[in-house]
């Protein structure tokens, strides 16, 4: 799995451009919404905007999935396509 840290500028929707190979700072948040299509938004506890997380980036054996109200630890890295960013290495706490 890559490692992905913010270097300024870019393209991507929101301004910012990744680049491999330096870990990016963990963070807490909590889960506001989960849909079963697999996919939900995470709310940051720094108090920043919320974040979306896909299953295929959580942390777990078995199914993969997210419920409203659990409280996880996860990194920000690129989005889909490198548009946008999105929640990275997601556990549950």
């Amino acid at each position: 799995m890559a490692r992905w840290q913010r270097t300024g500028g870019g393209r991507a929707a929101d301004g910012e451009r990744w680049a491999k190979g330096v870990v990016m700072e963990r963070e807490k948040g909590a889960v506001v919404t989960w849909n079963e299509g697999g996919y939900g938004f995470i709310r940051r506890d720094s108090g920043g905007p919320t974040v979306f997380v896909h299953q295929s980036n959580i942390e777990m054996d078995g199914f993969r999935r997210l419920n409203e109200g659990d409280l996880v630890e996860f990194s920000i890295g690129p989005g889909h396509q490198g548009r946008g960013t999105q929640a990275v290495k997601v556990r549950r706490l």
